[in-house]
């Protein structure tokens, strides 16, 4: 079998890890690129580890979406993650 997907344009990140890697908690932030919320600026990274933790507390605890990777996506208006290969972990 040979599964194929679309090669992603752009600079390829790792976000985070299913061992607890999270891109920019210990080697210290160097992307300061923000986007206008009602709530204020947010670093555009922090919507990756943001996502991870929406379906935790939304799952009730029971499943996380983690090892996320991919490229950011700037072309359009809005910036798009474009992430591949995602793991989703459960407490069953």
């Amino acid at each position: 079998a040979l599964l194929v997907e679309k090669k992603l344009p752009g600079k390829f990140t790792k976000y985070n890890s299913n061992n607890g890697y999270v891109k920019g908690a210990k080697e210290g932030v160097t992307d300061t690129r923000t986007i206008e919320l009602e709530c204020g600026k947010v670093p555009l990274e922090d919507f990756v580890q943001a996502f991870s933790h929406w379906v935790y507390v939304h799952s009730n605890h029971n499943l996380i979406v983690c090892d996320l990777q991919g490229v950011l996506n700037e072309e359009g208006r809005y910036p798009i993650f474009q992430l591949t290969d995602p793991a989703i972990c459960t407490r069953k």
